[in-house]
This record gives C-alpha cells, sequence and structure tokens, in this order.
C-alpha cells in the first residue's frame, strides 16, 4: 500500500518502479518465481504489481514451501516459454517456430549413407546425388521412358531388401554453370518404395565424370576436362540435383547431352571422311579459334571434326597474338607541370588543312588552352610555321590580361612547333612533347578543336551560310 500511495502522489509517473521494487525486494526463493511471473509485454505495470503481491502472498501462507517453491517455478517458467514465440529455425527440418533439441522430426540416421526416413517434401522437385547408391532409382514410373520390366532387389542402408521392378532412361532439365541444358540418364531403375530419387554417383563415375569445383559453383563435369553436365547444390549436408523432368517436347531446350548414355571406353565409330584430332590440334588448325567453337563445331555432324581429347590447354600463342592494350589514364598527375596554377600549362595543337578556305585564304586552326581555368584562344593561320609566331602573341597577351607568368608549354611533335623553342628558351617557358601516335598526352587541346568545330557547323548549317564563313564564327 505504500508504493501504490507513492505512485499515487507522482502521477502514475512511477509505476514501473512499483513494479520493479516489489520484485527486487522480494525473499531470494520468492525473487526467482517473480522474476519468471513478470510479463515484459504488459504496460500497465501497477496492476500487473499488484498481482504479484496477492500472489506473493499467497504463497508465503502455505505450509510446504519446498514443495510449492518448485511448482511454481516449474509452473512459471513454462508459462513464460509459452508466452515467447520462438522465431528461430530448426537445423533438423528447417521450418520456424521450434529449435532442433525440440524438432519432432529428428531422427537418427547413418553417418555415411544416405538414409530418407520420412518424407518431409523438402527433396520434391530434386534429384539426391547419393554415393552409397550402386544405380540411379526412381519412385515415379510416369517419370520414365523407353519402360521394360525387370525383377530385382537392392539393400537398403537399414538392411532392408528394396524391390525393383521397372527400368528406362530419363530425359532431365538440369542447369549446367548457370545455363539450361538437357541430359539423358540411362539404366534408371523404378522402386516405388523408394522415398526419393537418386543419383548414383559410383555410375556417373564408371562413365568418366567426377565432382568438382568450377568457377565457384559445385558441378559434376566430366574428368578429361569437358563439359559440364549438372549443377550440384549442398542442402542440409546433403548434394542434390535440381531437375525438371517431363515429356520431350516440353523440354526447354533440345540439345540432349549423350555423355551420360554411353561408356567413355566404349569405341565410337568414326567414317573415313571425319578428321580425327584433340582439342588442342583443331584449335591450332583453325587459326587459333576459340575453344568453345572449336567445339560447337565438332557436335555438328556435318562438321567432319571429331576430338580424342577435350582438354583445355593455355596456349601461348593466342596470349602473344591477341593481347589488347591497356587504358591510358586520362588524368594527368601534375608529377612534371605546375598543373594547379592559372598559366602553369599551356596546351597547343593544330588542326588543318582544312576545306574550304575561308575567305581570308586560311587553312589552319591553332589553339591555346590553359589547363587549370580551360581558357582556350583559337588563331586562324594559312600556313602551320605561323603557329611560333602567333604563340609569342599569346604569351604577351595572357600575362598581361591575368598578370601571370606562363610557365609549360605542352604540344604534340609535330614540326610547326620547332621554331617556337628558341623563344621559349629567351623567355624561361619550359617545353613538353607528347609522345607520338597517342592523342591521349595531348587531350584536352585535341577535345578543344572538336569542341571548336562542332559549335561552328552548327551555326553555319542553323544560318544557312556557306562554310568558307567559318572564320567569321
Amino acid at each position: 500500500m505504500y508504493l501504490v500511495a507513492i505512485s499515487e502522489a507522482t502521477g502514475s509517473s512511477a509505476d514501473y518502479l512499483v513494479l520493479n521494487n516489489i520484485v527486487q525486494y522480494a525473499s531470494p526463493q520468492l525473487r526467482t518465481v517473480l522474476m519468471a511471473k513478470v510479463d515484459q509485454s504488459r504496460t500497465d505495470y501497477l496492476q500487473h504489481a499488484e498481482e504479484l503481491a496477492h500472489f506473493a502472498q499467497s504463497w508465503e501462507t502455505e505450509s510446504t514451501k519446498q514443495k510449492s517453491l518448485g511448482r511454481e517455478t516449474v509452473n512459471a517458467v513454462r508459462e513464460s516459454s509459452y508466452q515467447r514465440k520462438e522465431t528461430r529455425s530448426c537445423h533438423e527440418c528447417g521450418r520456424v517456430g521450434h529449435l532442433r533439441a525440440t524438432c519432432p522430426d529428428r531422427k537418427q540416421r547413418a553417418d555415411l549413407t544416405l538414409a530418407v526416413d520420412e518424407k518431409s517434401g523438402e527433396f520434391d522437385g530434386i534429384w539426391i546425388l547419393d554415393s552409397g547408391s550402386s544405380r540411379h532409382l526412381v519412385n515415379d514410373e510416369s517419370l520414365l521412358e523407353e519402360v521394360t520390366d525387370c525383377s530385382d532387389e537392392c539393400v537398403q542402408p537399414n538392411g532392408e531388401s528394396l524391390s525393383i521392378i521397372k527400368r528406362g532412361k530419363v530425359l532431365m532439365s538440369v542447369t549446367a554453370c548457370g545455363k539450361e541444358q538437357v541430359v539423358e540418364l540411362t539404366n534408371v531403375y523404378f522402386a516405388p518404395d523408394v522415398v526419393d530419387n537418386l543419383i548414383s554417383y559410383g555410375q556417373l563415375d564408371k562413365r568418366g565424370f567426377e565432382l568438382r569445383q568450377q568457377a565457384g559453383r559445385r558441378v559434376v563435369a566430366a574428368k578429361d576436362g569437358g563439359r559440364v553436365a549438372f549443377d550440384v547444390e549442398m542442402r542440409r549436408n546433403v548434394l542434390v540435383v535440381r531437375a525438371a523432368v517431363g515429356p520431350r517436347h516440353e523440354l526447354p531446350s533440345d540439345v540432349i547431352m549423350a555423355a551420360l548414355s554411353q561408356e567413355l571406353t566404349e569405341p565410337v565409330e568414326v567414317s573415313g571422311d571425319v578428321q580425327k584430332g584433340t582439342l588442342l590440334e583443331f584449335h591450332k588448325r583453325l587459326a587459333h579459334l576459340n575453344y568453345d567453337s572449336v567445339e560447337r563445331l565438332a557436335k555438328e555432324p556435318s562438321s567432319g571434326i571429331y576430338l580424342t581429347d577435350h582438354k583445355r590447354v593455355n596456349c601461348l600463342t593466342c596470349a602473344e597474338g591477341k593481347q589488347t592494350k591497356n587504358r591510358r589514364s586520362k588524368k594527368d598527375t601534375g608529377a612534371h607541370s605546375p598543373i594547379d596554377r592559372v598559366g602553369g600549362v599551356i596546351c597547343s595543337d593544330l588542326k588543318g588543312p582544312m576545306t574550304p578556305k575561308d575567305r581570308l585564304g586560311n587553312r589552319y586552326m591553332i589553339n591555346f588552352v590553359d589547363f587549370k581555368s580551360n581558357y582556350c584562344r583559337v588563331f586562324l593561320a594559312r600556313t602551320k610555321d605561323a603557329a611560333a609566331k602567333l604563340f609569342e602573341h599569346f604569351l604577351v597577351y595572357f600575362e598581361k590580361e591575368f598578370d601571370c607568368k606562363i610557365h609549360v608549354l605542352r604540344t604534340d611533335s609535330g614540326g610547326e612547333y620547332e621554331n617556337v623553342d628558341l623563344f621559349c628558351k629567351r623567355t624561361g617557358v619550359a617545353r613538353q612533347r607528347c609522345e607520338a601516335r597517342n592523342q591521349s598526352s595531348n587531350g584536352k587541346a585535341e577535345r578543344m578543336h572538336r569542341t571548336i568545330m562542332n559549335m561552328a557547323r552548327c551555326m553555319i548549317f542553323a544560318c544557312g551560310l556557306p562554310l568558307s564563313t567559318l572564320r567569321t564564327f
């Protein structure tokens, strides 16, 4: 009652403190029970505190405290566990709402063999790649094609016998390195009592296929480096293969992979007109054509090519003859020139001869661009050797106009700028020449020509004037 009076005096702002004090200042045995009975989701703290207080009074009046304590503790913990909904997923069955320790589907399984005791629906639509199965097995007779009757048995991991009554082949639509294709699986047996469809890894290994990592994927592929049969996934520590099985005309691809339907050791009849050789040999014969194109060509019956070996060898000739030039950096680091100041670097380039001439007979255009500010000055000239004289005029004008000094003149290695070297020595201007046949080294001046010409042509075309009036603009 004292705590209730404090809560009323403070305007119900200390209701949570009332509840907290009742729990914290109880006896050690009673505190355990009260902490278990506290409902954290309730916001009516005062009413909840009264309920706990009545419970504490009734608990203390009981004669057998030890029995009552054990019973109430168990009930309180059980009640609290029921109120808290489990949001984590079970590592045994994958469902949300319980953990692996309390999973109803948890059963003892063999460590080295695959034994599926109960059909949970998790492996619907996929095949299990089983290393313990000696043959391919299905539980649906409609999946088989070219069905023949047979009578046989096989032993399951638990020691029981499994009856086999049909045999045929299966056409499966699978993915190989992310691409969809159709695989023909032969010698597939129908066993009505088998839980999931099984692909025998032993049969695949017998036919020259293996499980390996390729391009970041787990795949089954030929041991000799040939094509990939299908992708393999890991689900609940079980290797599975996603495959859609249906009639031939409903499959998304018409390419049938015959490598799984015959032994690799069986001799293949080849006519006398067919040329035999390894993948590397035909790669060299066909002007170093890429391996994929050679293999596609060999699959065509009319190509006259039979590959005896699919191993892909690194061709040094291709690495040398097909190499490409790396992209050059378009950014000037400024390591050898002061590009961070106005007048630090002046880029210049000459364009021409241009046709037609303007009205004054000029055929060349020379620009001077400041690297820092992109300030540009354009001159027209009749001959190329006028570039040196025009730079002298530009230097005087630029330094007087902007009150700064020109430090570097950057041009290409053209002969029109040879006469400017003596002038640069007298005035203290450093010379930078770009490497030959590399426009990106002097890209700012090169690109400025294009910008100016685009603007001039657009204005001429818009006005309907002849090209000889280019100088006007």
